[in-house]
């Protein structure tokens, strides 16, 4: 088996099951710790992530970039070294002053940016300090992460997250349960989690890098070489989750922490759908990099047209399940029926853009793997200042569905933008060839059978009944679209021959 072949089935099999373990342990916070007190973890989280983007904005990407352009030459095992200790030298800087900005607004953030609620101010405060603590033990994580990407040891990265997502679970709710529901216990056992991991990936980031000469050091003229790219990246991706995360941090401010909980959760179902294509662009992106490299633009062009249409397989049957059965999936998930009315169409709707906005994760990946990053730059623009104009104007009128549908509207918006773009840097003449077949097709025949799934569905919600029928419509609708792209049949018929 290929290399590239083995690391996508590593980074679906891990990415699935971390997937399922978050899953799991997110409807176990939720209910342990309430609505309230599970808002203020997510605000923490989004703070937490946001901070992240900063830090790692271009970087992350950039050491991807540069370990896989000279993983194939022996030669270059000296610059690999220099470029990894330079680019965590300045990666270990932002995180700390990002740390020292979190834990100095924390009073601030607590007091007047939350609508709290029942929890006091001392206790936000705390959860929020605890941020910036978890700051620094956690984001290095992220560059060894890239590193290992890099280098394409994504076997060994699955293992990692996997153990580690359920050593960070278990540890939580077996916590919580001890020392009772409490958002300050649940983000020191984040805190003390974060730092093993990050040890492990440091650790195991060093010792599978080649052999070099002598020891890293800092070089300036690396910083000269990649700067250019590396801002371009950081800045479209900083404007990207501000978009992607802005809904969180603006309606913090809006909607009551209880509210604000359950839209949350709410949003972690939906983005699910986007963990499909995560572990397969975290794959392909380095091996992009090497064709492109090497101008392997036949290999380049049957690789992508079929990962594509794979992610497609998996991806969108599962968008449409989520959003014929948002109700099912919600009354199952927050044990709560009070809030279906409210929150099912926020549910379906996010699902659909959420979806939307992964579909063009690979062509974005492909305009970067060329060094290409200034159209993504001006689509996030507008998008992000269409998407939080927009929460911030209509919110306090039309209510949480806001935020759902403006996400629908600017995902859709840039798409044609995003393909075209691509197509006129890489693969040229190609686009209508890749709408067709990673696109229309796969919607088209998961409409079909998803649809049927819905009209014959059990009236009986419960785990026992719902979740069997919905894993099973998905199955058929993933064969059905695997097998209806001469690119994918080979595959399926094979894992069937087997």
């Amino acid at each position: 088996m290929s290399r590239i072949a083995k690391n996508a089935i590593a980074n679906f099999g891990g990415t699935a099951s971390a997937a399922v373990l978050n899953t799991v342990f997110t409807i176990a916070y939720f209910r342990l710790l309430g609505s309230e007190s599970y808002g203020l973890v997510i605000f923490c989280t989004t703070i937490l992530n946001a901070a992240g983007t900063i830090v790692e904005a271009g970087i992350a990407r950039t050491s991807t970039r540069e370990l896989a352009r000279r993983d194939h030459a022996p030669d270059l095992a000296q610059e690999m070294h220099d470029v990894l200790f330079t680019l965590q030298l300045i990666h270990f800087a932002l995180t700390l002053a990002c740390a020292l900005i979190i834990v100095g607004l924390s009073h601030w953030l607590a007091l007047e940016w939350l609508q709290r609620g029942k929890l006091n101010v001392d206790e936000a405060t705390r959860a929020i300090m605890l941020v910036g603590g978890i700051a620094i033990l956690q984001f290095p994580r992220g560059l060894c992460h890239a590193a290992l990407a890099g280098l394409q040891r994504q076997v060994f990265l699955n293992i990692c997250t996997v153990a580690f997502v359920l050593l960070r679970g278990v540890t939580t709710v077996a916590t919580l349960l001890w020392f009772g529901p409490n958002a300050t216990i649940f983000l020191v056992v984040q805190l003390i989690v974060s730092g093993m991991e990050t040890t492990v990936l440091f650790i195991a980031a060093w010792q599978r890098m080649p052999k070099a000469r002598r020891r890293a050091r800092f070089e300036m003229r690396y910083i000269r070489q990649i700067w250019a790219f590396a801002t371009g990246d950081a800045a479209a991706g900083l404007i990207g989750v501000a978009t992607g995360i802005g809904d969180r941090v603006l309606l913090s401010s809006i909607l009551p922490l209880e509210t604000f909980g359950v839209y949350a959760l709410v949003v972690q179902i939906a983005d699910t759908v986007q963990r499909v294509a995560g572990p397969f662009a975290g794959a392909y992106f380095p091996y992009f990099v090497d064709l492109i490299a090497r101008k392997d633009d036949e290999q380049l062009s049957h690789d992508y047209h079929r990962i594509t249409t794979v992610v497609a397989a998996l991806l969108i049957p599962a968008a449409f399940l989520i959003c014929f059965f948002p109700a099912e999936i919600l009354q199952l998930v927050s044990g709560n029926p009070a809030v279906i009315p409210e929150f099912a169409p926020v549910l379906a709707v996010r699902t659909l853009a959420s979806a939307v906005n992964a579909l063009q994760w690979f062509p974005h990946m492909l305009q970067l793997a060329t060094g290409l990053w200034s159209p993504v730059l001006v689509l996030n623009m507008i998008s992000a200042s269409i998407y939080l104009s927009g929460i911030l104007l209509l919110t306090p009128v039309y209510g949480v569905i806001v935020p759902a549908a403006l996400w629908l509207f600017v995902n859709v918006l840039q798409l044609i933008p995003m393909i075209v773009m691509t197509h006129r840097r890489a693969l040229m003449g190609e686009a209508w060839t890749w709408v067709k077949g990673s696109l229309l097709r796969p919607a088209l025949v998961s409409l079909g059978i998803v649809v049927v799934g819905w009209y014959f569905a059990p009236t009986t919600i419960s785990w026992l009944v719902t979740v069997p029928w919905l894993a099973a419509t998905y199955l058929v609708a993933m064969a059905a679209v695997l097998l209806a792209s001469r690119r994918t049949r080979p595959l399926l018929t094979a894992l069937w021959s087997r």
